[in-house]
């Protein structure tokens, strides 16, 4: 399963995933060499957490890659190897990947856990309605 398959903005491990990928990213190129496709993939191995590197698809590295290009952080000479920016690097030194990473972890760490108190306050709910219907019935 894709790790950018979830467009929906509120899907929070979705965002992280994505964030925490264009973080490594900059990381595997921040020597400023170019590398190549098959170079960085192999490179992004040592950077990258276990559970990432199982879900995540040639496809999800390198649309990472490209909006990466996009936003000027990593350029493409014509041969398709690809290095870090000027840009990338300042992005890297500020750590603006890995603190979105985290926060948005966070987040859905804090949705998830908002949802377990929902499911608990409705189960006391239905436990309290009871406890005041079932006397009624002796």
């Amino acid at each position: 399963m894709s790790i950018l398959l979830h467009t929906n903005s509120k899907d929070g491990l979705s965002t992280y995933r994505k964030n925490h990928l264009y973080s490594i990213i900059l990381e595997a190129l921040v020597d400023g060499q170019y590398y190549l496709p098959q170079d960085l993939f192999y490179t992004l191995t040592t950077y990258i957490n276990e559970e990432i590197k199982w879900n995540a698809t040639i496809a999800d590295i390198n649309a990472a890659v490209t909006y990466l290009v996009y936003i000027g952080m990593v350029e493409v000479k014509e041969d398709t190897s690809i290095r870090i920016t000027k840009i990338g690097l300042e992005a890297l030194a500020d750590c603006r990947f890995q603190q979105l990473a985290s926060n948005t972890f966070f987040n859905y760490r804090s949705m998830k856990n908002n949802e377990i108190a929902i499911i608990f306050a409705l189960f006391s709910l239905v436990v309290s309605l009871a406890a005041l219907v079932i006397p009624t019935f002796k």
